[in-house]
């Protein structure tokens, strides 16, 4: 890459412009780096009673939603818990991999945008909190599928943070 933008800029006015790229290239690099090894601590994942839980951790964005759907494989039926505070973004990205979802768990205060995404018929269910949402999810998921906790937006509605919401969850899972 550097060579490359050696030969392009080869006047002394673009010798700082090659070091402000360079910087940026392994700015760049670091930050792919950095999200490589945060991707293994993304999801935390539970197998009880032959039903996978995965909790995304970092899922406050539609696209972030999208992305742990499209890591499961059409042969599951998910149970999706998902919802907070709806964030001003496209929702066309994530149509296709709601196909996937059997059933939905509502962890929002109100209704989400997520309610028009998912297909006609698709059971929609409330929960009051995280513990309340995986009992309901065990209760309905069937065994050999998946419930996955990928909420899309961001939930101060009901938790402190991502993290808190991580947590929460994780807790739940485990006292199943």
């Amino acid at each position: 890459m550097r060579n490359f933008v050696e030969r392009y800029f080869a006047s002394k006015k673009s010798k700082s412009l090659i070091s402000k790229l360079d910087s940026q290239y392994s700015l760049l690099r670091k930050e792919e780096i950095r999200e490589a090894f945060n991707e293994e601590n993304r999801f935390y994942t539970k197998t009880m009673d032959r039903i996978k839980y995965i909790n995304d951790k970092n899922s406050t964005r539609l696209n972030s939603l999208w992305y742990a759907l499209s890591l499961i494989p059409n042969s599951y039926d998910i149970t999706l818990i998902a919802g907070g505070i709806p964030k001003e973004e496209s929702d066309k990205p994530i149509d296709e991999e709601l196909e996937k979802v059997k059933y939905f768990i509502d962890i929002g205060e109100k209704p989400t945008n997520l309610y028009n995404q998912i297909k006609k018929g698709t059971p929609i269910i409330k929960a009051n909190n995280a513990q309340d949402a995986i009992e309901k999810a065990k209760r309905i998921t069937e065994s050999g599928n998946i419930v996955l906790i990928s909420p899309g937006h961001p939930s101060f509605d009901r938790f402190e943070d991502k993290e808190d919401r991580y947590i929460k969850f994780k807790l739940a899972i485990d006292s199943l």
